[in-house]
């Protein structure tokens, strides 16, 4: 007679260590990767392998993913975890840049008006990481022709970018019989951001 004897065999999830990871500071392009920022810890002794590693350079940009892999020493107790955590990077124009010099090199040509500094506005698209320059130059500031210049970089380097001209607003004529002086009519210049969203872009 042959006896059968049938054994239940139960897997049991092995439990996570528990990973202690600090949401980083904000960097500037050009800082690579380190302690400040690769820092996570666990519960249990094991190692970790972060995704970028350390030394890298991160590109500019708001809310990238910095991610670890941790393995536990005790493999069989522990099972293997990951975490994420957010970092921005911002241009170094940001953090008390030496003076950049644009108006040479802005399409080649352009020149902003003597004493028209108040007419001219730089702006950070963060989400694609460019600059975007509006100015009412020398050559568009006249009774006819009130017309505001754009200017995209091609990075968010200001030492080494190169600029593409945009369109040009509108013609804005002095308005109520506003005299043509400084501010008067369209020579009033202000910008706004359009909205908030992968392909923002101010104006």
């Amino acid at each position: 007679m042959t006896t059968t004897t049938t054994v239940d065999i139960v897997v049991v999830d092995k439990p996570a260590p528990t990973l202690t990871w600090p949401i980083p500071s904000d960097i500037v392009y050009g800082m690579p990767l380190g302690p400040e920022q690769l820092n996570a810890t666990a519960s249990v002794p094991g190692t970790f392998v972060y995704d970028p590693p350390a030394g890298t350079v991160m590109p500019v940009g708001l809310v990238q993913t910095l991610s670890v892999t941790f393995t536990p020493a005790d493999t069989v107790t522990y099972s293997t975890t990951t975490r994420s955590v957010p970092l921005t990077v911002w241009p170094d124009a940001f953090v008390d840049p030496p003076p950049v010099k644009i108006g040479a090199t802005a399409a080649g040509n352009w020149v902003d008006a003597t004493g028209h500094s108040g007419q001219s506005h730089l702006v950070f698209a963060a989400n694609v990481g460019v600059w975007w320059l509006f100015t009412l130059s020398s050559a568009h500031d006249s009774f006819s022709d009130h017309t505001v210049r754009s200017y995209v970089s091609s990075g968010p380097i200001l030492a080494t970018a190169t600029w593409t001209e945009a369109s040009p607003s509108p013609h804005l004529a002095n308005a109520g019989g506003a005299t043509n002086v400084v501010f008067a009519g369209g020579r009033s210049l202000g910008v706004l951001l359009l909205r908030v969203g992968a392909g923002a872009q101010p104006g």
